[in-house]
Formats: C-alpha cells, sequence, structure tokens
C-alpha cells in the first residue's frame, strides 16, 4: 500500500495543508514523522516533563479529526527527526554510553504514546542513535538491547514498536534489525536507500527481513553516499527491487522518504507517483490514469 510522510513535506504542514497536498495523488495512508515543531509544546524546563501539554494533545486532537473526516489514515508514527528532542542531533539516544540519556530517551518515547490514541495508530517507529567513535560497536548495540528490553517490558499490548536502520547510527545493517526484530518481536521499517548506501545485498536481506517488514522507505542514492534523491537520480537497481519485493509477496507500506524536499514537495510528489506507476508498486485499488 502506498503511503507519504509528513517528513517528506514542510515542517510547518498540518493535516488542512497535507490533504491540500495529496488529495489528487494515490496517496491516503500517512506516516506521520513527528518533528520539534510539532512538539514545541511538548513540556517545559528541557524537556524535564515527559507528559504532554494539553495545548499539544488539543493540536493532534485536530489534526486528527480532520484526516479522518476526509479519509486519511496514520499507519506510522516516526520518531527519527534529528532535534526532535533538543539541539543535537539523535540525542537523547536509546545506544548512548550514558545511562541516564538512555532512560531519558525511553522516559521521552513513552511519553508519546498518548497520540498512538489520538492519531488511531498502534505503530511507534525509532531509530537508535549515533554511533560513538568512542567505543566498540558492541559496546553500544548491548546498551541498545538494554533499552530495547526496557521500552518491551513498559509497552502497551496493543503498541508495536517499529525499528529503522541508519547508516551513521549503532543499528546501520540488515542484519542487525532482523536480530533485534526477532528478539524483541518489532517490525522494521526497512529504508532501501540506507541498505544501499551499506552496499547490502538487496535479495537476501529482503528475504530473511520480508516477514518483519512493516513499511520500508524510498528514495535513490548515488555511489552509496547518505544522500536521500528523488527516484531516478542515484544508481539503486528499482527493477531489481521491484521484483524481489513482489517475489516476496510484500503486503507492508511502501513511503516515499524525500525530506530534502520537503519544504518544495511538488516535484518528490510527482516523481513518486510516476516511480509506483513505473514499478507497479501500489495498493489493491491501483494508480489513477
Amino acid at each position: 500500500m502506498l503511503c507519504y510522510s509528513t517528513g517528506s513535506l514542510p515542517l510547518a504542514t498540518d493535516a488542512s495543508s497535507l490533504i491540500q497536498l495529496l488529495e489528487k495523488t494515490p496517496f491516503r495512508c500517512i506516516e506521520w514523522a513527528l518533528n520539534s515543531r510539532q512538539l514545541d509544546n511538548y513540556s517545559s524546563g528541557g524537556l524535564q516533563n515527559q507528559l504532554l501539554k494539553p495545548a499539544c494533545i488539543s493540536w493532534f486532537r485536530n489534526q486528527a479529526k480532520i484526516l479522518h473526516k476526509e479519509g486519511y489514515k496514520v499507519v506510522n508514527i516516526h520518531c527519527g527527526f534529528p532535534k526532535l528532542f533538543g539541539l543535537q542531533p539523535h540525542e537523547p539516544s536509546l545506544s548512548a554510553l550514558n545511562g541516564n540519556e538512555r532512560q531519558h530517551k525511553i522516559n521521552l518515547i513513552n511519553g508519546l504514546l498518548p497520540l498512538t490514541d489520538i492519531l488511531e495508530c498502534n505503530h511507534v517507529t525509532f531509530i537508535s542513535g549515533l554511533q560513538s567513535p568512542l567505543v566498540p560497536l558492541n559496546v553500544q548495540e548491548e546498551y541498545l538491547e538494554e533499552s530495547l528490553t526496557l521500552l518491551a517490558s513498559l509497552k502497551p499490548n496493543h503498541i508495536t514498536y517499529c525499528l529503522e536502520q541508519e547508516p551513521e547510527h549503532t543499528l546501520h545493517s540488515c542484519g542487525q534489525l532482523l536480530r533485534y526484530c526477532k528478539k524483541f518481536s518489532l517490525k522494521a521499517v526497512f529504508d532501501l536507500g540506507h541498505a544501499w548506501v551499506l552496499g547490502e545485498e538487496l535479495e537476501m536481506s529482503l528475504q530473511s527481513l520480508c516477514p518483519y517488514i512493516y513499511n520500508i522507505h524510498i528514495e535513490d542514492i548515488a555511489n552509496r553516499i547518505h544522500k536521500h534523491l528523488l527516484m531516478g537520480q542515484g544508481d539503486i537497481p528499482f527493477y531489481d527491487f521491484a521484483r524481489i519485493i513482489k517475489q516476496f509477496n510484500y503486503q507492508g507500506f511502501f513511503t516515499p522518504d524525500l525530506y530534502p524536499f520537503a519544504e518544495n514537495p511538488t516535484e518528490a510528489l510527482a516523481t513518486s507517483i510516476e516511480f509506483f506507476k513505473k514499478y507497479s508498486l501500489h495498493n489493491s485499488n491501483g494508480l489513477p490514469e
């Protein structure tokens, strides 16, 4: 099924402007990528209080009401915006060297869970946090596992947590993503471009991961450099990807991840629609002629 991310739209996008942008496209499912502007009313005092403030809750309730009325559905709440919780990218982190920082990130994620009821979406996606040059990778992997264990123990039964792999992060490879999905009963948001940056073998990776993938992020990549491009501007073999994903009967979501084009999304939307037509990656209702 086709999905579009608010992360690929201007930071100030609300439900009304989102609908205006998407109403003539085939996208009716939404990945709500939280950003710091939306959470300005999250809490005060440097996020010491992890509870959503009434003004923030009211704003999201209004967004949900507008989306529901117009037939749009939020299918994923994404918490990977680099400066979602502060001025430093991807901090606090689930794999941080400091235990208090890891606990703080866990508290923040738990504090956001009321949004799952407001937006009527039970899938929440997060990332591991940046890999540190100060310690071996396996040390941060242990810290990440400790965080995931605690998150799993606190998670309401109706919520499904998803992980996404990021090239510069502690969790960066498809092998890690598969291992954590199995161990902690998680789902995967598989980013095709990120796998291409790392030189992952797509068929082997997707064969193992496919049963766990909830959503696939799609962008193009050139020369294995982590810079999101419009589909067709890089060197990802999309015909091979489309063949592989159909071979494994993938039934989840496809979401363009085109945040570099967020402030001027018209071209990105048009490119995405043509991409899904070209490779016949679409929902059961098909794409408009």
